[in-house]
């Protein structure tokens, strides 16, 4: 990331980006992080198992890294969000929009022998990753 931050005023920084400057009051902001947990980055974890090439995702956890960095020495707020199944959870039945939209579930409905496995609390698939959390 080339963008220079100038500070404006205590809460305040100016984030020179494009396509023009951006100012961001750092009392009100929020760092949000989505889904980075085991199972959507880690060999061996539900998106791998599903045939998809998580090697990418080394970079965008640096990336995320690198923010983080910057918003715990800024005094920024960071939030977690986390994907999370509950033993026995099926999305609700066919009747449901969680049946059919989430494609975890499908997973755990063609497979079995993960439903007890994945993204359940507490998990190392549920897990952030320690290298973007610590």
């Amino acid at each position: 990331m080339d963008a220079k931050v100038k500070r404006k005023s205590p809460a305040v920084v100016q984030l020179d980006a494009r396509p023009e400057a951006v100012e961001i009051d750092l009392a009100r902001t929020a760092l949000v992080i989505v889904d980075m947990q085991h199972a959507f980055v880690s060999e061996g974890a539900y998106i791998d198992l599903k045939g998809y090439d998580i090697g990418p995702s080394r970079e965008i956890i640096e990336s995320i890294r690198r923010l983080i960095d910057a918003a715990r020495q800024k005094g920024c707020k960071i939030i977690y969000f986390y994907t999370t199944h509950h033993s026995g959870d099926d999305g609700g039945g066919p009747d449901s929009v969680h049946w059919h939209k989430e494609a975890s579930m499908a997973f755990l409905r063609e497979n079995p022998q993960y439903k007890d496995k994945m993204l359940l609390p507490n998990t190392w698939e549920w897990d952030i990753r320690r290298k973007i959390s610590l």
